[in-house]
């Protein structure tokens, strides 16, 4: 079996709603004459789930959600995730009047007490890719499986959220935000382990940059098969620049079921 190094959110998990919602709920300080209750309209959700892929960091979904709310339930399908679009939310940040960290602080703040108040509820709130659920299910049911999850992620995060949905991972295999080392580091540590040698090893990942710098490495990352997540947070100049890249290939989401399910 092929042994996987996986990226979490849009590999794995889609936390988009959750995402949305929490911006929505910080939201509420920053337009507090629009926006109110602790959630926003379903398909504002939607809209900000399909412009996803434009965000960087946290924060900056506050931009995001307010460009698709002020687009309006029709308009709001008709934008597509762009530089263009991504710089746009930043206009609305900046006509706030709140620094960046302010708004950092407040994006932070309020997801940490959705976790204290309804934890149940934040975990509702993120959902798996289909099929990816069955498809750890049958690899796990088979063998102790060499699957690895690298995620900016808090552990425990990761832990609960894999355990709501009945996966029993290997804790020892989930390499998140408490290490303190990037995801670069941990593959390098990782595939330069003696025990490999005779391995295919694949690192699946969602965000172009990552994987960039993961080709641009050299030495033991070379034996690395690099795969863009298209069905994750991705722009269509994402999976493009990948098509054109020697050591990266775009990975639909069937052909990576495939590939967790029977290590091909």
């Amino acid at each position: 079996m092929s042994v996987l190094f996986l990226d979490f959110d849009g590999v794995l998990l889609d936390s988009a709603g959750e995402t949305a919602i929490t911006a929505w709920r910080g939201g509420r300080r920053l337009w507090s004459r629009e926006w109110s209750g602790d959630y926003p309209p379903q398909w504002l959700i939607d809209s900000f789930r399909r412009v996803r892929p434009v965000l960087q960091t946290g924060y900056e979904s506050f931009g995001l959600l307010r460009l698709a709310w002020l687009a309006g339930p029709e308009g709001s399908a008709n934008l597509v995730p762009s530089a263009e679009l991504g710089e746009r939310a930043s206009e609305l940040l900046v006509e706030t009047g709140v620094d960046r960290a302010e708004l950092i602080e407040l994006f932070g703040s309020t997801r940490d007490h959705w976790l204290r108040v309804d934890f149940q509820g934040w975990l509702e709130a993120n959902r798996f890719y289909p099929g990816v659920i069955e498809a750890f299910r049958e690899r796990l049911s088979r063998e102790e499986s060499n699957i690895y999850i690298l995620t900016t992620k808090q552990e425990r995060f990761v832990t609960a959220l894999t355990e709501y949905v009945g996966l029993d991972l290997d804790p020892s295999r989930i390499f998140g935000l408490d290490t303190g080392k990037s995801k670069l580091r941990h593959l390098s540590e990782l595939i330069a382990e003696d025990k490999w040698k005779n391995e295919s090893l694949h690192f699946v990942e969602d965000r172009l940059a990552a994987l960039l710098e993961a080709a641009e490495a050299g030495g033991v990352m070379d034996s690395l098969s690099l795969h863009l997540a298209e069905w994750g947070y991705v722009t269509g100049d994402d999976t493009a620049q990948a098509r054109q890249h020697s050591r990266i290939s775009p990975l639909c989401l069937d052909d990576f079921l495939e590939l967790v399910r029977n290590g091909r």
